[in-house]
């Protein structure tokens, strides 16, 4: 029944991506939850406050050993767990406590090795999947032990990012602007490597693409959430955004959010692939005329979303294709928070470089992490010397005891990592 479900839903997303729009479906459009960006815009704020992603802070600093010295790095809150990448290398923590469980895996071309430290967790079977270039998936518990390795069927290229449905492993395939797109949008796949369904990426969905030897190309990280990938051939401009989390789950749903479409969709049951939130911009729009005519100023699309029950936090960005054309040092771009109370229904926007300010403890800004816990939670991390550097000057956070866990923090030692919910 699962795969019924899953092929009716990759054949609906087959119209996605052949025709750039919203996707059929029974659900009446007027129905559906409307996330006023222009209006947002028209009040923006100068900083977006940490009561309006929940109620409650946890600061867990992560325990410091030689065993476990590692960077700030990406984190994901899963489970029990606290899982950071460094130096290529993923550990695992007690998200209670921060105590230190062990180095799970390693970088490198032996049987065991992966060659991305980024966790993909398998709610099902409770194991966490890495990329093995070209066609593997390492499998390893939080413990560090090895489970085998799942087979990625290829061609085309191992997919940016996995979901997991039952016994399906479910793989998304980004473009990039300066390579030519033929290969699939989504690959469904048993963990032998059997494909069981696929999306191509038509034509008209593709990045136009030129082999003009003269050109320029190139890649960059926009922010924690995402990448952007351009080509530039002349006065010719093309982007594409790529966020690093284009799916997720809220709630145990499928969520898809594909950059320059402004529907975030859901797969219900009986195979439906249904709008579930729209971004409205108004006459900040990036609508398919201004991104052929490589109009971008004061033009603005979302890029990426991390979803809790009760919110939806995104990123937006502005003024791409002249900030690539002027040739520039890709720092002029307009990068911008958001966050949307599903209940409400209110928006708030901010600059993102004024980082998240906290009204709850008095603690410190903090950037949210691209992917929410596996509860619900919205995510941060800070490294130990933003936070020593902080206490220092603020003296009186010594006698707010809801601070209380930051003050044994060292300069050397590990991230602290912020957890923000309602529970």
């Amino acid at each position: 029944m699962r795969i019924f479900l899953f092929f009716s839903f990759v054949t609906l997303l087959l119209g996605l991506a052949s025709c750039g729009s919203r996707p059929n479906s029974s659900a009446s459009l007027s129905e559906v939850p409307i996330i006023d960006v222009e209006a947002a815009l028209a009040d923006l704020q100068d900083g977006l406050k940490l009561s309006d992603f929940g109620s409650r802070v946890r600061y867990v600093p992560l325990e410091t050993n030689d065993s476990c010295l590692v960077a700030l790095g990406p984190v994901k809150v899963w489970r029990d767990y606290i899982l950071l990448g460094s130096r290529g290398v993923l550990y695992s923590f007690d998200r209670e406590t921060g105590r230190f469980i062990t180095q799970v895996g390693h970088q490198g071309a032996d049987p065991k090795g992966y060659g991305n430290f980024t966790p993909y967790c398998n709610e099902y079977n409770g194991l966490l999947y890495f990329k093995r270039f070209p066609d593997r998936l390492q499998k390893y518990d939080v413990f560090g032990k090895y489970y085998g390795a799942a087979k990625v069927p290829v061609p085309p290229v191992m997919p940016q990012s996995f979901l997991f449905l039952d016994s399906l492993v479910v793989g998304y395939h980004s473009a990039q602007a300066f390579l030519p797109v033929n290969g699939r949008l989504l690959s469904v796949f048993t963990e032998e490597g059997v494909l069981k369904d696929s999306v191509l990426r038509s034509e008209s969905a593709s990045v136009p693409f030129s082999e003009n030897p003269g050109g320029r190309v190139g890649i960059m990280k926009v922010s924690e959430m995402g990448v952007l990938s351009y080509s530039l051939y002349g006065d010719d401009v093309n982007i594409t955004l790529a966020p690093f989390h284009p799916m997720w789950k809220c709630e145990g749903r499928v969520r898809l959010k594909e950059s320059f479409n402004d529907t975030i969709l859901t797969l219900e049951e009986h195979g439906r692939l249904s709008p579930s939130y729209i971004f409205h911009y108004g006459s900040w729009a990036l609508d398919e005329k201004s991104r052929l005519a490589g109009r971008s100023r004061d033009k603005l699309t979302v890029f990426s979303v991390v979803e809790t029950p009760g919110k939806i936090f995104f990123q937006a960005i502005s003024d791409l294709f002249e900030t690539v054309r002027e040739k520039s040092s890709l720092v002029r771009f307009h990068l911008f928070n958001g966050i949307y109370d599903k209940k409400s229904g209110r928006v708030r926007m901010a600059p993102e470089k004024e980082g998240i300010v906290d009204d709850i403890t008095g603690g410190l800004p903090f950037r949210i992490q691209c992917f929410s816990s596996s509860d619900g939670a919205f995510v941060g991390v800070l490294d130990a010397n933003e936070v020593v550097g902080w206490l220092e000057a603020h003296p009186e956070a010594k006698d707010n005891p809801r601070l209380a866990p930051l003050l044994k923090v060292k300069e050397e030692d590990n991230p602290v990592v912020v957890i923000v919910s309602d529970k």
